[in-house]
């Protein structure tokens, strides 16, 4: 089963009872807000023993700031063609 978590709520996202599966995981926005997957697998035997394993899967969201300023830029040599 795949879950998203978004802020004070969660989102069904698929589910699967074969003994292959995949998911496509949509991007989330890198905003103010808290995204994020949850990935839960459960194995279970011919006898019913079953294990479940959670992955949680957060969005990589990098802030990069400029400082405002000013900036110059040269071309040696001059005059260029």
């Amino acid at each position: 089963m795949v879950l998203l978590f978004h802020d004070d709520h969660i989102h069904f996202v698929t589910s699967s009872y074969r003994l292959i599966g995949e998911a496509v995981l949509n991007i989330v926005p890198c905003d103010a807000q808290t995204y994020f997957y949850k990935v839960i697998l459960t194995a279970t035997d011919a006898e019913g023993l079953s294990s479940i394993y959670e992955k949680i899967m957060k969005p990589n969201c990098v802030i990069l700031s400029v400082s405002s300023g000013s900036y110059e830029l040269s071309i040696a040599p001059n005059p260029n063609q």
